[in-house]
């Protein structure tokens, strides 16, 4: 069955596939979502919690070259930041040798820490292809000597081990394309977020036969990948709403159930990407999520070892489910194949945490409350809320405003009652000295009947229950 299947989909690719510079063919019309495919979206919502891991040749230099040290704060772009001359850029594939990669090291680090979807960046800005592809040299089985294509041992890995797995992909930025998009940085009056469309350059021809086909020959050749994570859209003009649906309706045409994020462009997505480590400090009713770094970078920078403690990764975690949204959180692996210690230290504290008060993030929605309580955070599942209590409350007590006639209050790690007393603002919880664990308590109301709430004071609005 498996030889069957390898030989339908290898037959399909050489048929499907443009010879190099050959403009992509029109994909067929969107396909009409079924049924069965209406919720592709439901994997994603309940997940709340993955790995971002960007990886490539900008890892060997690890923010240095040639005794220069690089001052733009993500190592990934050592290439511009610095004026590389792309061909001394590109000869570091002729380095590249990543002994120590294991693709199911890497996964399972993922699954230890409690995170159900995985993606890898399989093309960032320097336009360098980390898989093998027919379309350009310029990719890691033709440009080096390293006998392993990532992103189909990840995948794999991802697979065996229950997790989603999906791909950065950068559909505008190519450094080494002239007909490509790039930010202008280093002329007088421009702005970090200054895109020149400069005279000559053509970015239907970069689109049409470059960047479409070259995600085409990703998707075809890698069916394990469940999302697309495209990125620097938001930041040009020059992607118009039809040039960013050419590479929607590619996903479509190839796998309708592919999800992809915001940051495609100006047409319709499948969940919005929030700014990079950015929160929102309300809810958001759509599918969203927050991408986030444990230090300053994202792809391995030496001399970058400020690392955000557990403790505030974690919250920042709650803080997003409890607003209804996702957190991928970036690993940034050497030129060797090595996750850094300190960002594996920092997963597996998390990991800890979720293995006992899970049920407090996965499947859960955004809090019933509008506002964020001093205390912590709310989580919410039908008949159930889950509450996050950070700094402890000194005086022993915590106010949940909540008016229901008969609620149970204990702890979600136990199951230990917790004594709590109806009051007319709601029922105070009695709690005790200390906190049971130092990051995140997490006290679980099981409510058997709708939230009631109390009456809304003259200068704050009613406050919904669930739904």
């Amino acid at each position: 069955m498996r030889l069957r299947l390898f030989v339908i989909i290898t037959s399909f690719w050489f048929v499907a596939l443009p010879s190099p510079g050959e403009p992509a063919a029109r994909p067929p019309a969107t396909p009409v979502i079924t049924a069965t495919e209406a919720d592709k979206l439901a994997w994603f919502k309940n997940a709340k919690f993955g790995m971002f891991i960007t990886w490539g040749l900008y890892s060997v230099p690890a923010g240095s070259w040639h005794g220069l040290t690089e001052n733009h704060p993500y190592g990934e772009w050592i290439e511009w930041a610095l004026d590389i001359p792309h061909a001394d850029y590109a000869a570091l594939a002729q380095t590249w040798n990543p002994r120590q990669f294991d693709a199911e090291a890497w996964v399972t680090a993922a699954a230890s820490a409690g995170m159900k979807y995985l993606l890898i960046t399989a093309k960032f800005h320097d336009g360098f292809l980390m898989y093998p592809s027919r379309l350009t040299p310029y990719n890691l089985r033709d440009a080096t000597a390293w006998p392993h294509d990532p992103v189909q041992e990840l995948g794999d890995a991802c697979a065996r081990h229950n997790l989603k797995f999906g791909v950065y992909w950068n559909h505008v930025y190519d450094w080494q394309d002239p007909h490509a998009l790039r930010p202008d940085w280093r002329h007088p009056g421009a702005s970090a977020t200054d895109i020149k469309h400069a005279p000559g350059r053509d970015l239907d021809k970069y689109i049409n036969e470059v960047s479409l086909p070259q995600l085409r020959e990703l998707l075809l050749t890698h069916p394990q990948i469940s999302f697309v994570w495209f990125d620097q859209a938001g930041k040009t003009p020059a992607l118009t709403p039809a040039r960013a649906q050419q590479f929607a309706d590619l996903i479509h045409a190839i796998n309708p159930r592919i999800i992809f994020n915001s940051r495609i462009g100006p047409c319709p997505s499948d969940y919005q990407s929030e700014g990079d480590n950015e929160i929102p400090t309300g809810q958001n009713h759509q599918p969203w999520e927050t991408a986030g770094t444990m230090n300053a970078t994202w792809g391995y920078k030496q001399q970058d070892t400020h690392f955000k403690s557990a403790a505030t990764l974690l919250h920042n975690l709650i803080d997003i489910a409890s607003k209804g949204g996702n957190y991928i959180l970036n690993v940034g692996p050497t030129g060797e194949g090595v996750i850094p210690a300190p960002e594996l230290e920092r997963l597996q504290v998390i990991g800890q945490w979720l293995k006992v008060n899970g049920d407090s993030i996965y499947g859960t929605q955004a809090s019933p409350f509008p506002k964020p309580f001093a205390w912590g955070r709310v989580t919410q599942q039908p008949g159930q809320l889950y509450l996050h209590v950070f700094p402890w409350p000194a005086e022993g007590k915590l106010l949940l405003p909540i008016i229901n006639s008969s609620i149970r209050v204990r702890w979600l790690a136990s199951g230990k009652k917790l004594p709590a007393m109806p009051t007319p603002d709601g029922w105070q919880i009695t709690l005790p000295a200390t906190a049971p664990d130092p990051i995140a308590s997490v006290i679980a109301v099981d409510c058997t009947r709708p939230l009631v709430f109390p009456k809304a004071s003259p200068d704050e609005p009613p406050q919904p229950g669930p739904h």
